[in-house]
């Protein structure tokens, strides 16, 4: 491994170290992901039937290991429910931050991905967009003979499974709406921002 490389990693732990163990919970979704889980748990209560669940199937299992982890070794916290979610994450960022570093699209790229990354430092940990940039990112950083269709496919549907398949509910949404105060004006924010993934 060069020099280059090996600053390259310590800059990636370092800044990846700090942002899990050094800087506070601020803006974040992990009470509501625990909310979620213990009315599953704790009340019997499934996503969907009993209460409202905002991402796909997949994606509440992704928020039921870490609740499983604070049962078993009999935890409370919002911020240890946040590293075990951290320990699920890993292993993506670093896979992205590898593929950039080994197959870099442009020059500097892996350092581009940690410090774009780090700007939102207080989300890193707390929401599945990184799983989703893994889905989409990683098929193409390891096709090196351009794009391998296969690989894309599967790497966008696992990215699909986790988050953009609500955007398939957007015309039932924009129906369920219709004739309300403001409807068009709310369907065109709506529409945006539904689009913004495919962007």
């Amino acid at each position: 491994m060069s020099r280059r490389q090996v600053e390259l990693e310590l800059f990636f732990w370092t800044i990846r170290l700090t942002i899990l163990f050094i800087l506070p919970l601020h803006v974040t979704d992990v009470g509501i992901y625990m909310g979620d889980v213990a009315r599953f748990l704790n009340q019997g209560e499934w996503p969907y039937r009993n209460f409202a669940f905002e991402y796909p199937p997949l994606t509440f299992l992704l928020f039921l290991l870490p609740s499983l982890a604070l049962k078993f070794f009999h935890l409370v916290r919002e911020w240890d429910y946040r590293l075990f979610f951290a320990v699920l994450l890993l292993p993506f960022d670093y896979a992205l931050f590898t593929g950039f570093r080994r197959y870099p699209p442009i020059p500097r790229a892996a350092f581009l991905y940690v410090c774009f990354t780090a700007i939102l430092a207080q989300l890193l940990y707390d929401r599945i967009d990184l799983l989703v940039g893994f889905g989409i990112a990683f098929p193409f950083l390891f096709a090196k003979e351009g794009m391998k269709a296969p690989r894309v496919a599967v790497g966008w549907g696992f990215a699909s499974s986790l988050k953009l398949i609500p955007l398939l509910l957007l015309p039932f949404r924009l129906l369920e709406t219709r004739g309300t105060p403001g409807w068009w004006k709310k369907s065109a924010r709506l529409a945006a921002f539904a689009a913004l993934p495919l962007g």
